[in-house]
């Protein structure tokens, strides 16, 4: 285990790890999507997988402006909530409640990005790296709308199940 000695080194790091997360999830959310069954989760998911192709993308242009390889890091939050988010998709055989368990755990992998590119939209300011600040709010703002979208998604998705449910 290498020790990180200064915040450079930290958001170094986490930088690396989010760009390992967001490789996970582009090879994972088309997974995902397959056992969905709502039109508007799956639009929903495709849409996420196309921001986080914009953020990947932000983060090649990061590590370019660091002169820092991208490579070394390894993203284990996002692997747990990958092997979650399989099992509970797959213990779901009703339609209706496994697109609300696939949009919970989408919002699982949406807080933990958005708890990531806050933590380095902060240390980017505090290290005067104003450039990468500024694209990594960009990244922070796209998670954070599509927390909203998949608010409101959860909200349709659930009231749309108990509406068909009497054993409540």
């Amino acid at each position: 285990m290498k020790y990180l000695s200064d915040l450079a080194e930290l958001f170094v790091v986490q930088l690396r790890e989010q760009y390992d997360g967001g490789r996970q999830q582009l090879l994972f959310f088309p997974k995902l999507r397959a056992f969905a069954t709502s039109t508007e989760l799956q639009q929903l998911i495709d849409h996420q997988i196309g921001t986080t192709k914009a953020q990947m993308h932000r983060l090649d242009q990061i590590f370019s402006l660091l002169k820092r390889n991208l490579h070394g890091a390894k993203n284990d939050a996002i692997k747990g909530l990958i092997t979650e988010a399989k099992e509970l998709a797959e213990r779901c055989p009703d339609d209706n409640v496994r697109d609300i368990a696939i949009n919970s755990s989408l919002r699982q992998f949406n807080h933990h990005n958005i708890a990531s590119y806050t933590a380095l939209f902060i240390y980017a300011g505090n290290l005067d790296l104003f450039e990468i600040k500024v694209m990594l709010k960009d990244s922070l703002e796209e998670e954070k709308e599509i927390d909203t979208e998949l608010y409101l998604l959860t909200d349709g998705l659930c009231k749309f199940k108990v509406s068909q449910t009497d054993n409540i």
